[in-house]
């Protein structure tokens, strides 16, 4: 929890966000990918036939030699395996989907693809939780923030954990 709350007030190495994003936010960002998935309950139905956490990324990889610290980590006790599906449809497999900015021009299309299942959807795209998404990612001040859409959560069968929410600067709950 500790890790979890000294990220949600961590500086930004470098400014900007988007595709002049620095390696140092990149890192930032895939720690706040893998302190999410600590908050995050899935269905049992989602680790059926699974012995690996499935972390997708969708579109450009912003995280850079940061995500090669996720080779030794794991989730649910459960081994981080990375991969990069090409289409929507591929991301069923995924526990967690980080849409790329890259990928911002059908961020409705690839929700669509996954809504109601149990897939934590993340991304610093634009409104990506007022589209449906779970968590959007942001610099707000030089710091890294998220909010949380727990509609968008609870209907796709993951419960989050209320530390979680008691970080986020918003939660969209309707």
């Amino acid at each position: 929890m500790l890790l979890l709350a000294a990220l949600a007030v961590w500086p930004a190495a470098g400014s900007g966000s988007g595709d002049g994003q620095s390696a140092d936010q990149g890192a930032v960002q895939l720690a706040f990918l893998y302190n999410f998935t600590k908050f995050t309950e899935w269905p049992e139905s989602a680790w059926a036939g699974r012995s690996e956490f499935e972390l997708c990324i969708l579109g450009e990889d912003p995280f850079g030699p940061a995500l090669d610290d996720l080779h030794n980590r794991t989730v649910k006790d459960r081994p981080i395996h990375v991969s990069r599906p090409r289409s929507a449809s591929a991301l069923v497999k995924c526990h967690l989907v980080y849409v790329s900015p890259s990928e911002g021009w059908r961020t409705r299309q690839i929700l669509q693809e996954i809504a109601r299942a149990p897939i934590l959807s993340v991304s610093a795209v634009d409104e990506f939780t007022g589209q449906g998404g779970m968590i959007r990612q942001f610099w707000e001040n030089g710091r890294a923030r998220f909010e949380i859409n727990l509609k968008a959560a609870r209907e796709g069968g993951l419960t989050l954990s209320s530390k979680l929410l008691e970080l986020a600067s918003r939660v969209l709950r309707e």
